[in-house]
């Protein structure tokens, strides 16, 4: 009996075994053509796969060519060997955009979809003022793809660049004043349209109050850090009214809101 007991146990054993290296045969075998079937892949078909179409929706000044250029995009590029995260970021490296999408549609198709930067105020660099730039509502200087007078944009003064400005951003303590800028031109334009130069009036590190100069009037203002469209629907008025004196406005230097009462700095009358 326990020899019958013992020759079962045998058999059962080497049929497990046999299972078993059949098991690992079939998983080599399929290893095998898995590894053919990439090879053949990556030798013969992958490098057949072209990208024969870009679409371009861009609202930059530019050519396709020249978005090309700066995507890196030369137009024989191969599907795989295409890095779509690497074409946005050369994107977005260039100042005057401000983002840029990548996508791409297997087999052949790349989609770029490219916003730029909208020109908020005009900053002037150089040692006397010779280059004109644009700075966005976020602070980002970049070059202006027409003249900045023919958009009717109000200067940005005194600001000091240590270097190149072109790519550089404006430090975060004038974003407000930049948003109230943004938020003038969307919602008040005409108001904004008024405004011929603002210049920055610093008080210490971090802090600054604004000086206007109207388009259409002598006198500069100044006034807080911010501006909404009350304060300067107050301030137009104000110089409508001095305006019809022409004695009086001529000693005035100066209007100052700061303090939510308009005080007149008076020089000698000429």
């Amino acid at each position: 009996m326990a020899d019958m007991v013992l020759g079962r146990r045998v058999s059962r054993n080497g049929s497990s075994g046999k299972r078993a290296v059949v098991a690992l045969c079939v998983a080599g075998c399929l290893l095998v053509l898995i590894g053919l079937g990439e090879l053949i892949f990556h030798v013969a078909i992958a490098p057949r796969v072209k990208i024969e179409r870009v679409i371009l929706e861009s609202d930059l000044p530019m050519t396709r060519d020249d978005i090309f250029a700066i995507a890196g995009i030369q137009g024989n590029e191969n599907y795989f060997a295409f890095d779509a995260e690497k074409v946005r970021s050369r994107l977005e490296a260039f100042p005057a955009v401000r983002s840029a999408d990548v996508q791409m549609s297997f087999p052949n198709t790349v989609r770029l979809a490219v916003a730029a930067r909208t020109p908020l105020a005009v900053v002037l660099t150089g040692s006397s003022g010779e280059t004109a730039l644009v700075v966005d509502e976020e602070g980002y200087v970049f070059e202006p793809f027409s003249s900045p007078s023919e958009n009717g944009l109000p200067i940005l003064s005194g600001l000091r660049f240590e270097r190149s400005a072109i790519g550089a951003r404006l430090p975060e303590s004038l974003h407000e004043t930049l948003r109230d800028l943004e938020h003038l031109r969307l919602h008040s334009p005409v108001a904004a349209s008024q405004l011929s130069e603002v210049r920055i009036s610093r008080r210490g590190e971090y802090e600054h109050e604004l000086v206007l100069y109207p388009l259409h009037h002598r006198i500069p203002v100044r006034i807080g850090p911010r501006l909404d469209e009350e304060l300067l629907s107050y301030v137009l008025m104000v110089l409508d009214v001095l305006r019809g004196d022409d004695g009086y406005e001529s000693r005035i230097t100066e209007l100052d809101f700061r303090t939510g009462e308009v005080v007149f700095r008076l020089g000698e009358s000429e």
